[in-house]
């Protein structure tokens, strides 16, 4: 006598079940990798802007202080440094070099009081990709300094993926 195998249509489902459950599985863990991989690829995106903006917020603080500390001077402008320290300060408007680029001869700008000047200007790096912003206040008898350096991944200031790193000196 022979034998039939009967296949129950309850055992056809279980099996097409257990692949749809396994496929969606396998799915749902593909999407996590998916995941996590994008996540640590805009991770890694941040952590490079916020690198270039913190050298160029040190490359900026180190200029100044250069410049501030190491100014051979003038007949004009002999106080060893080349950055306003009060309204009756004439700084050079040439020949101070950072980063191959001429701050005296760009726009900077010089708010002076009697007692006290701040001079603001802009170092930009690989042209126009990443700039600093510094900032030197000289105030008070005995002159009293603090340097502000903001760095920042990209010049433009309207864009979404702007990250600002400041350094400060005080002396």
């Amino acid at each position: 006598m022979k034998e039939m195998h009967y296949q129950s249509k309850c055992s056809r489902g279980f099996v097409t079940l257990f692949a749809v459950l396994i496929a969606s599985l396998l799915l749902a863990v593909g999407f996590v990798i998916f995941d996590i991989t994008f996540k640590e690829i805009s991770f890694s995106t941040v952590v490079l802007d916020s690198n270039f903006a913190l050298y160029a917020a040190d490359t900026g603080i180190e200029c100044a202080l250069y410049w501030d500390l190491k100014y051979p001077g003038t007949a004009n402008y002999n106080s060893g440094s080349v950055f306003a320290t009060s309204s009756g300060s004439t700084p050079p408007s040439s020949g101070v070099s950072c980063n191959g680029e001429d701050i005296a001869a760009a726009p900077w700008t010089i708010d002076e009081s009697p007692l006290s000047a701040t001079t603001t200007f802009t170092i930009t790096f690989n042209p126009e990709s990443y700039c600093s912003i510094v900032t030197v206040a000289k105030s008070g008898s005995p002159v009293q300094t603090t340097v502000v350096s903001a760095g920042y991944n990209t010049c433009a200031s309207s864009a979404s993926n702007r990250i600002e790193r400041a350094l400060q000196a005080n002396y």
